[in-house]
Formats: structure tokens, C-alpha cells, sequence
């Protein structure tokens, strides 16, 4: 008899069952508050996996451990890997580019400008060397210049082909799917 089998015999205890001990994703949540969790509670995590691997048998080891012990075993393994995905989402790209190139400049300026000046038109008298006071100006003035200037530049070549082949690329980093067929995959037998 195949081994796969004859392990399922003795404890044979579904993802649904084992899950109703308690919220496996917020024991998750206690060790690594993945960002995730904001937009998507550890409940509702906990609800989805049940509807989408909730039937699968889980391996015999595992029924005994508790929510407690699987999830450290889980932010063990999956950690980095969430991690680097989380990372990879949070970059601003259009899916529609086949390369897109992203400049940004940030320039601080600040220059301060004190002037004083003092003129004066002096003329000589008819047969005289000294010289008189004609015309003049004075002028005091100062200018201060404080900024800062932020300049992004997005350069991308954009084709209908490249959006219809990086749709898929978008469905595979769907970080909540992707993070609950892990914990499905650990935990559970592929045949049931």
C-alpha cells in the first residue's frame, strides 16, 4: 500500500478541523506583523484558507502541533521570502512597460545675497579741479533664497503585448494568495 496513504489512515484530520483550535493567521500576526495584516486581518486570512484548502488532509506529524508552534514554524521558513515579496510590491511599476527607467533629482538650494551700494556722479566745474556732486544713488538691498526642487522624470515604452504578459506576472505576486497557498502547501498532502 503506498506510504502516503497508510500515514492518512491513522490521523486523518482535514485544515478546517485542525484550524477551529484557534486563528493560526494571528498567531502569525503575534511573531511578524507583515504589512499585509493591515489590509487584511488574520480572521479573514484564517476564513480564506479554510475555503480554498480547508479539504486537504494535513500531514500526521503536524495535527498535534499547536496554531502557537505552526506559525513559528512557518515565519521560519516563509519570512523571507514574504519579505522580499512585500518589497517587490511596493515598487511603483506600469505594467504595461517592457522597461521603464525612473530618475529622480533632489536639489537643495539656498543662497543669501546682501547688497549695499553707494553711487555718485561727480562733475568738474568751468576751470576748476574740483570735482562736484552731479547726480547719485544710493541703494541697499538683500535677497535670500531658500528651496528645494524635486524633479521626477518616468521614462517607459509601453506596449499592449508587455501589459497582457506582465498580467500574469501581477497574479503570481498577489501577496495574499501567494502567502496562504505557502501555509496551504506546508501544512497539508497535495492529495486528498
Amino acid at each position: 500500500m503506498n506510504r502516503i496513504f497508510s500515514d492518512q489512515t491513522e490521523d486523518r484530520t482535514t485544515l478546517a478541523v485542525w484550524m477551529e483550535q484557534g486563528s493560526l493567521w494571528g498567531s502569525i500576526q503575534a511573531l511578524a506583523p507583515f504589512p499585509f495584516f493591515d489590509t487584511v486581518p488574520p480572521a479573514q486570512l484564517d476564513i480564506q484558507t479554510v475555503l480554498s484548502y480547508g479539504d486537504r488532509f494535513m500531514f500526521s506529524k503536524l495535527v498535534t502541533t499547536t496554531t502557537a508552534q505552526m506559525a513559528t514554524n512557518i515565519v521560519a521558513i516563509y519570512k523571507d521570502k514574504w519579505d522580499k515579496l512585500i518589497e517587490v510590491l511596493a515598487i511603483d511599476y506600469d505594467l504595461s512597460a517592457g522597461v521603464s527607467k525612473k530618475n529622480t533629482d533632489v536639489i537643495h538650494r539656498e543662497e543669501v545675497r546682501d547688497n549695499t551700494r553707494d553711487d555718485v556722479n561727480k562733475v568738474s566745474a568751468f576751470n576748476t579741479d574740483e570735482l562736484i556732486t552731479d547726480t547719485g544713488s544710493t541703494s541697499t538691498g538683500g535677497d535670500n533664497l531658500t528651496g528645494d526642487t524635486t524633479r521626477t522624470q518616468t521614462e517607459a515604452n509601453i506596449s499592449l503585448e508587455n501589459a497582457f504578459n506582465n498580467l500574469s506576472m501581477l497574479n503570481q505576486q498577489n501577496i495574499i494568495t501567494t502567502v496562504i497557498k505557502d501555509v496551504a502547501t506546508y501544512m497539508t498532502l497535495d492529495v486528498y
